[in-house]
């Protein structure tokens, strides 16, 4: 039983540590008047929100699905749950926005949404896409 609780508290601990890494890259743009004279990062904007926003796709059972209640199930929406958890002690401390391949690297880095836990891979086009297009900054 020790063991498993470990694992638990481990794979935790693995989705905050790269929930963190998400809302530090994942900055809005500091170019705008509302950012010159402070900075938040990610992180902070949503601890001060007290939910955390997680997109997803909603559409695929297994990672992340909508019922006909409404209610979102699945890894994805595990791992949503699990960082809210983890940030305010409270899985329900979360609103879930569904989007399409398109729209989610977009909402990430224009900070519509804090998390994206999605069938996403990193590959160079996307990388590209995140850098040029969306101007995603890894570093604050």
């Amino acid at each position: 039983m020790k063991i498993r609780n470990n694992k638990i508290k481990g794979l935790i601990l693995a989705i905050f540590f790269f929930a963190t890494i998400f809302f530090t890259a994942c900055n809005t743009n500091n170019n705008s008047p509302e950012n010159t004279t402070t900075h938040q990062s990610r992180l902070e904007i949503v601890l001060d929100r007290g939910k955390l926003i997680c997109g997803v796709s909603g559409k695929l059972p297994g990672f992340s699905f909508v019922n006909q209640q409404g209610n979102y199930s699945g890894l994805d929406v595990d791992i949503c749950r699990s960082v809210a958890a983890a940030l305010f002690d409270d899985a329900k401390a979360i609103e879930f926005r569904q989007l399409s391949s398109p729209e989610r690297f977009i909402a990430l880095n224009t900070g519509e949404i804090d998390l994206l836990a999605s069938n996403t891979t990193w590959t160079v086009s996307t990388s590209l896409f995140r850098d040029e297009a969306s101007s995603l900054r890894l570093l604050d």
